[in-house]
């Protein structure tokens, strides 16, 4: 019923890994440009600070800066750490993924007709329905 045929699974897996490291590019560009900002909040910070310690701002001037900046912090810091999240490894996982592949006809003549189901499912996501 299913033939495995290498070629055609290495140029997949190829193509997989190559999209998958260009999108890792475009989030390493995204969480560098959103820890300059954080980096450029903290310094205005500081500096608000500076202004009000050195009289050129009063106390309520320099709250409400500081609240509204560290809303900002904390909005690009909850940020970063989703870009970060999302730039895990793929490569064991595909990997692993293969294995699953090479063995998928095995794995589907062993298994119970629910299993089968659940791999034919998995292949064609449509409504697949078997009948006796």
């Amino acid at each position: 019923m299913f033939q495995y045929n290498a070629q055609t699974t290495e140029l997949y897996l190829k193509t997989l890994k190559n999209k998958l490291k260009s999108n890792s590019g475009v989030n390493k560009s995204e969480i560098e440009k959103v820890t300059k900002e954080i980096e450029k909040n903290k310094a205005r910070l500081k500096n608000a600070q500076i202004l009000m310690l050195d009289g050129e701002l009063n106390t309520i001037e320099y709250k409400e800066m500081k609240i509204k900046l560290e809303e900002e912090l904390i909005h690009l810091t909850n940020q970063e750490n989703k870009l970060r999240t999302n730039t895990i490894s793929h490569e064991k996982l595909i990997d692993a993924c293969k294995k699953v592949v090479q063995n998928l006809d095995i794995a589907y003549d062993k298994a119970d007709s629910p299993t089968k189901q659940r791999i034919v499912g998995s292949i064609f996501p449509e409504k697949f329905t078997f009948k006796p």
